[in-house]
C-alpha cells in the first residue's frame, strides 16, 4: 500500500483530461506475466513510462488494461490505483492552453463507446516493443491499428485525438511519447522513489 498523503494534497484539483503515467506493472494483472516481460522491455526501449491512465472524473480513471479479470477500457478509481501500483506514479494535469482546444463532449462520447466494448490489445503491446528493435522495426505488421482495441497511451491518444489534439498516430504513441508532447501545467510524483520523466513536456 502506497503512502497517499501527496495523492490526498492534490486529489481536489484533478480534473477530467488529466494524465497518470505510471512505471512498473500490476502483480493483480491476469496477464502480469507478459506484463511484467512488455513492461521492462518498454522501459528499457523506449526509457519511459510503461502505463498511462486519463482522469475521467474526480474520483475515476479511464484506462485500458487487463486488471482484476477485467479486460480493455474501463474505470478505476482514481485512490485505489495511486494506493495499490507497484511502482511509480505521476499525476499530469493538462495546460489551460490544451483544455482550451479540447472537445471534451467528444471525447467522452468515444469513452464511452469503448467502455466495456473494446479489448486491450497484447498484441499491440508487443508491437510497440517490436518497432524498437533492429530489423523487426520495419515489418508493416507492427503498424495496423485495431479498431476495437487499444493498448494504455492508444487509448489516451484516440481521446485526445477526437477532442481534437492535431497530429497524432495512435498506435504509435507510446507513454514516453504521450509524455513527451507538450500538453501539461505540470508532473506531480503521487508514488514509487522520486524520479522524473525524461523529456517531460518538451516536444
Amino acid at each position: 500500500m502506497n503512502d497517499l498523503t501527496t495523492y490526498q494534497s492534490v486529489r481536489d484539483h484533478m480534473r477530467g483530461g488529466d494524465i497518470f503515467f505510471f512505471d512498473g506493472s500490476d502483480a493483480s494483472d491476469v496477464v502480469h506475466i507478459i506484463g511484467d516481460f512488455t513492461s521492462n522491455a518498454i522501459r528499457l526501449l523506449t526509457r519511459g513510462p510503461t502505463h498511462s491512465a486519463m482522469v475521467y472524473d474526480a474520483e475515476t480513471l479511464i484506462e485500458s488494461t487487463i486488471l482484476h479479470g477485467k479486460n480493455g477500457p474501463q474505470l478505476n478509481p482514481v485512490e485505489g490505483r495511486v494506493a495499490e501500483y507497484a511502482g511509480r506514479v505521476w499525476w499530469c494535469p493538462l495546460a489551460e492552453r490544451t483544455r482550451g482546444m479540447l472537445d471534451f463532449d467528444a471525447m467522452w462520447t468515444l469513452a464511452r463507446k469503448k467502455l466495456d466494448h473494446d479489448h486491450y490489445n497484447v498484441g499491440e503491446l508487443l508491437a510497440y516493443v517490436g518497432r524498437k528493435v533492429p530489423v523487426l522495426g520495419w515489418l508493416p505488421q507492427l503498424y495496423r491499428p485495431d479498431s476495437d482495441s487499444e493498448v494504455c497511451s492508444e487509448l489516451l491518444a484516440e481521446l485526445l485525438a477526437a477532442g481534437g489534439v492535431p497530429g497524432l498516430q495512435p498506435a504509435q504513441t507510446p507513454p514516453q511519447r504521450l509524455a513527451e508532447m507538450r500538453l501539461y501545467a505540470g508532473c506531480t510524483q503521487l508514488a514509487g522513489p522520486p524520479a522524473a520523466i525524461r523529456n517531460f513536456n518538451t516536444v
